[in-house]
Parts: structure tokens; C-alpha cells; sequence
């Protein structure tokens, strides 16, 4: 009798001991094994939790990625439509310079004659008028030119904006989970 009376008093020092070690006590039916699954249960929790938030972060990435992608398209498109108006431009100032050079020679027999008959101030007008239109068509150019700069730079700067917004949101999406 001393001697269950001894066992049993064994049993709950034991008990306390390793729930004071342990922070709680092994049931008789519960193993070191069960209590390390247990763990490991919530470990895979926490990687299946992990394992969603990479693939959060991997679609948004790649909505970061065509988004970029559709800014480098636009600015190419851009740069071609500012190379073909600088092209124009460039025909318009060879056209101007031909007009330049036709109204000069058609003063040249005007002059060499030294006979005023009246066509010297009509070329002279023509090639005045000529010069006007040249100038305000230059303007004109210039003025569209930079209105196009403009234009291209402020989508550029908003689609960059854009991109910047939705990748510091999907960080800090990323951060507070």
C-alpha cells in the first residue's frame, strides 16, 4: 500500500515538474510525436498563408511588368510620332528654302536689266508674302512640336506615376500581411 501510495505521489511531482518545464503536461495517452505534429501542423499553416501571399505578389508583379511594358509601348509609339513631325518639318523647311531660292532668281533678271517694269515689287511682294507664310508655318511647327514634347512627357510621367502607386501598394499589401 505505501507503495501505490508512494507511485501515485511520484506521478504527480512528475506531472508538475514537467508542466512547470514544459508549460503543460503529457497526457497519458499523448506522445512527444503527436505534440512535434501539432507543430508542424501550424508550421504548415503559416507556409500555406506564405505560399498565397508569393503568388499575390507574383500577379502583381506581373501587372507591374505589362504595365511597364505598355508604358516603353507608348513611349516608342511617341517617339515615332515626333520623329514623323520632325520629318515634316524638315520637308516643310526644304520646300520654304526651293521658294527662297525661286523667288531670288526670279528678281536676278529684274535687277540685271536695271529696268524697273513694274515685276520687281510684284516678286518683291510675292516673295515678302512667301516669307510670311514661311515664318508662320515655322511657328506653327514649333508651337506643335512642343505641344507634342508636352503631351509625351505628361503621359509618360502619369503612366510612371501609375506604375510607381501600384507597386508601392502591392508592397505594402505585401508588408502589413
Amino acid at each position: 500500500m505505501e507503495q501505490v501510495v508512494d507511485e501515485k505521489a511520484e506521478n504527480i511531482v512528475s506531472n508538475e515538474i514537467k508542466e512547470n518545464l514544459n508549460g503543460d503536461v503529457l497526457k497519458s495517452n499523448e506522445t512527444d510525436t503527436e505534440r512535434t505534429c501539432t507543430g508542424c501542423s501550424d508550421l504548415e499553416k503559416q507556409v500555406a498563408i506564405l505560399g498565397e501571399e508569393l503568388e499575390s505578389l507574383k500577379k502583381k508583379f506581373e501587372r507591374t511588368e505589362k504595365l511597364l511594358e505598355k508604358a516603353e509601348f507608348e513611349r516608342e509609339s511617341s517617339s515615332k510620332y515626333v520623329e514623323s513631325f520632325r520629318e515634316q518639318v524638315s520637308q516643310l523647311h526644304e520646300k520654304l528654302a526651293a521658294e527662297r531660292k525661286k523667288n531670288e532668281n526670279l528678281e536676278k533678271p529684274v535687277q540685271e536689266n536695271g529696268e524697273d517694269k513694274g515685276e520687281s515689287s510684284t516678286a518683291q511682294e510675292k516673295a515678302d508674302t512667301e516669307m510670311d507664310i514661311a515664318s508662320s508655318i515655322r511657328e506653327a511647327a514649333k508651337e506643335i512640336a512642343s505641344s507634342v514634347r508636352q503631351e509625351i512627357a505628361s503621359s509618360i510621367k502619369e503612366a510612371s506615376k501609375n506604375i510607381a502607386r501600384r507597386v508601392a501598394v502591392g508592397m505594402l499589401d505585401a508588408a502589413t500581411r
